[in-house]
């Protein structure tokens, strides 16, 4: 029987307790400041990370520092598009005329294209949504 690998999931990061680090490494007082590597270890976060972070703390464009991550880069539909579809997928679903599950990609494929969507080139070969990566 075939092995299945389950990946390794990593904690989301706190951005109270991210802020709170950095400030202790940038700290007014030379006597009160931690080292990156230090503060790593404190918070629970890889030192790439907390030194990515510090480099945009150090360096604020356009006012305070804010954390944030970055999901939606390859978002197809915006939310407002995506409850609308997920809206008509339970309304035809409760007039009897339920969709398979390549039925409702089918019909996501179709509404980004009459959207003029940006979307991979993949979904074109296959005229539906596929997972990339």
């Amino acid at each position: 029987m075939p092995r299945s690998k389950t990946g390794k999931k990593r904690e989301a990061i706190n951005p109270e307790l991210l802020k709170g680090a950095l400030e202790s490494i940038f700290h007014e007082d030379p006597t009160k400041r931690i080292s990156c590597r230090q503060a790593s270890k404190v918070i629970k976060i890889s030192r790439a990370t907390l030194a990515r972070e510090a480099r945009k703390f150090q360096e604020p464009e356009g006012g305070e520092y804010h954390y944030s991550v970055n999901y939606a880069v390859r978002q197809v539909f915006t939310d407002i598009e995506e409850t609308c579809l997920v809206e008509y997928i339970k309304k035809i679903a409760l007039m009897q005329y339920g969709l398979s599950k390549k039925g409702v990609r089918q019909l996501a494929y179709k509404y980004a294209v009459a959207n003029n969507k940006k979307f991979p080139d993949s979904w074109h070969t296959k005229k539906l949504p596929v997972k990339s990566g």
